[in-house]
């Protein structure tokens, strides 16, 4: 009888488990993501997002393909919806600056990536866009300190010495010919 009830137990669970949420949908959306078809990724995607418009990766996941269609003010609100529905997450604040900085929305843009690095200070994506955003507003030593703190913590990284560089270069800072040398150095290296 034990044994009876322990595989019926089983079988009732096996056959009440669902699938994860639109495991088909998600599927397909990384297929056309990956084929470069973004607005299709997320048309497979809007049937989920219309009946559970509370799933946070949804939310997340419809403002990176926004983004990567060009629909920035888009992109921008459905990572506002994302970090309403996940309020201490960064995903969501980090994903929204770079369609503000597509459409230059300088200020928004910084203070996303500040509210980031309040989180987390050390956040190197939160401190490049903040940078970023800071040369876009042409607050040119500001955004130099910035860079400076990145060059800092990864100075063998060509992304970070290219932003030093260009920040130098507008403010004839010293330290440039030291980050252009070594971004020369990078780029050399990866072109073999």
């Amino acid at each position: 009888m034990p044994r009876t009830c322990l595989l019926l137990l089983i079988s009732t669970l096996l056959l009440c488990a669902e699938r994860p949420l639109g495991a088909e949908s998600w599927a397909a959306s990384f297929a056309k993501e990956s084929a470069g078809d973004f607005t299709a990724a997320l048309a497979v995607l809007q049937p989920l997002r219309q009946a559970h418009s509370d799933a946070y990766l949804i939310a997340l996941r419809t403002g990176w393909l926004q983004y990567r269609s060009g629909r920035f003010e888009e992109s921008v609100t459905a990572y506002q919806e994302a970090s309403k529905l996940a309020p201490a997450a960064i995903e969501p604040r980090l994903g929204m600056i770079t369609p503000m900085i597509a459409v230059k929305r300088w200020s928004e843009a910084e203070r996303q990536a500040r509210l980031v690095l309040r989180s987390d200070p050390g956040c190197f994506w939160a401190s490049y866009w903040l940078t970023e955003s800071l040369l876009g507003a042409e607050r040119w030593r500001e955004a130099g300190e910035v860079s400076r703190g990145l060059v800092e913590r990864y100075p063998g990284d060509a992304t970070v010495l290219e932003q030093a560089f260009r920040c130098g270069k507008v403010t004839g800072e010293s330290a440039n010919s030291e980050n252009a040398t070594r971004l020369a150095i990078l780029k050399l290296g990866s072109a073999r």
